[in-house]
This record gives structure tokens, sequence and C-alpha cells, in this order.
């Protein structure tokens, strides 16, 4: 996986371990080579209550 999004190994293993957080690019790719919609990511859903 750290080969298919062009970042090194060690910090593929920091954004698996919760270590560092990816760039919404980084993010983005993981998630196009996965097939998952990044809407559907619990940690990004929006929490903010309605108005």
């Amino acid at each position: 996986m750290s080969r298919t999004i062009n970042v090194s190994l060690k910090h593929y293993q920091n954004i698996e371990y919760g270590i560092t957080t990816p760039t919404v690019t980084i993010a983005l790719h993981i998630c196009e080579i996965l097939e998952i919609d990044p809407r559907e990511v619990d940690e990004w859903k929006d929490r903010r209550q309605p108005n």
C-alpha cells in the first residue's frame, strides 16, 4: 500500500497506528484504492449539531 500511495513504509505505518494523520490527498487516495466512499469513514463524519 505504501508504494501504491507513494509514501514511505514508516509513514504509512504511522498513519495505520494513528500516530500521523494523513493529508487529504493521501486519505482520498487510500479510499480510492480500497474502494471506500470517504463520506462513510466514521472519523471524518460531521458531528456538529444542526442549527
